[in-house]
């Protein structure tokens, strides 16, 4: 396999697996890890070959920021490194059985070893590896900085049991690495030398002697803290924007880009007689069943693409920027008395200003068109 397959191939991975994550790429990911391995591909070039993947998937990706692929891939990363790195050890063992009476086998080997070491003191994750035990056998620079100890030889001294701010993270993570012999982005705290605690996704393996016996555990640590942060404030915001449309006095639902009910508050619950529970996370146009007794395109869907036929069913619509204002007669409301409607919808859209739903506000206005109806009457009898 030439390099440059080997880097096309890499990139149709890391789309595949960022469009939905499974385990079949990323073992297909750790095949051209050792794939790197038999091209001849030296360890400094990974990191090349893993950012131009990711700048092909920032650009081919509109609505995928150079940071979100990097935190999406950062499992594939890790398991290509992983991969390499053993196949980069099986090979060195081979080459030394095959060149043990060549007079050039202890400088080949030991070149060997420099380019792994390379590899293993350069890569951005934090690399480890530990006995059953909690023994730390060996970290690479990264895992040291990520858990602020001054040096190797310190973080060393520590077993790894008492990183743990939840000890039985690691009896969970042993009884996997036991039944399955790998465990892939396992989330978990962890506790730096003073004291911070920080989030870490753990990517780990079990290497056994020939007759089965764990000799030691060999991952790499990824710092997900500020993910995690993110994802509490995400979580934050939109449970403020809940709590907003909860309690404004129009009826108001929120549908996201698969056209599925994300938030319908008090006042819809109200209009329409469906509680909220019975509605959310529904698709299909579900949320025009109680409006017109059938699945069919209302003024919200206009928001995400426009339709003519639709637009034609209402008695006034109005388009204001990205705002959409209309009015009908639905005659299923009110037990098939029908009644009035004014409408507004607009996009719903996330902090980079991209279009991540929309939101509909439904204000009942019978009242005041029969008073204009009387009042119409009233002037034609004059």
């Amino acid at each position: 396999m030439t390099e440059q397959t080997i880097r096309n191939r890499y990139f149709e991975l890391l789309q595949a697996h960022v469009a939905r994550p499974a385990e079949e790429h990323l073992a297909a990911i750790a095949d051209l890890g050792r794939a790197l391995v038999l091209a001849d591909i030296p360890p400094e070039d990974i990191g090349e070959i893993h950012e131009e993947a990711l700048l092909r998937l920032a650009q081919e990706s509109p609505h995928l920021t150079l940071l979100e692929a990097a935190l999406s891939t950062s499992a594939a990363m890790t398991e290509i490194l992983m991969a390499y790195g053993l196949a980069f050890r099986a090979r060195n063992a081979q080459l030394q059985r095959e060149i043990a009476e060549h007079e050039r086998a202890e400088e080949t080997l030991r070149e060997s070893e420099e380019r792994f070491r390379t590899l293993f003191e350069g890569v951005p994750i934090g690399l480890y590896r530990t006995t059953p035990g909690g023994q730390i056998l060996d970290a690479n620079p990264a895992m040291v900085e990520m858990l602020g100890y001054p040096d190797r030889e310190a973080l060393l001294a520590v077993n790894a049991t008492d990183l743990y701010v939840d000890s039985e993270d690691r009896r969970r993570e042993q009884v996997l690495l036991e039944r399955e012999g790998v465990v892939r982005e396992f989330e978990m705290q962890l506790r730096q030398r003073d004291g911070t605690v920080i989030w870490v996704k753990d990517t780990v393996r079990a290497v056994r002697d020939v007759e089965g016996r764990v000799l030691y555990y060999e991952g790499g640590l990824e710092d997900i803290t500020e993910r995690k942060r993110a994802e509490e404030e995400l979580r934050n915001a939109y449970k403020r924007l809940q709590d907003i449309i909860e309690f404004l006095p129009d009826a108001t639902f929120v549908i996201n880009m698969d056209k599925k009910v994300i938030a319908w508050n008090r006042a819809m619950e109200e209009m329409t007689g469906v509680h909220k529970e019975e509605i959310m996370g529904k698709g299909d146009y579900a949320y025009t069943l109680p409006f017109y007794g059938i699945r069919r395109p209302m003024l919200i869907d206009l928001v995400l693409a426009s339709d003519k036929e639709i637009e034609a069913r209402y008695d006034y619509i109005e388009r204001k920027g990205n705002t959409l204002i209309a009015e009908a007669f639905l005659p299923l409301m009110y037990e098939e008395k029908g009644g009035y409607f004014w409408g507004t919808a607009a996009p719903l859209l996330n902090g980079k200003g991209n279009i991540v739903g929309a939101i509909e506000s439904i204000r009942d206005i019978t009242e005041r068109k029969r008073a204009e109806e009387k009042l119409q009457q009233s002037h034609e009898k004059l």
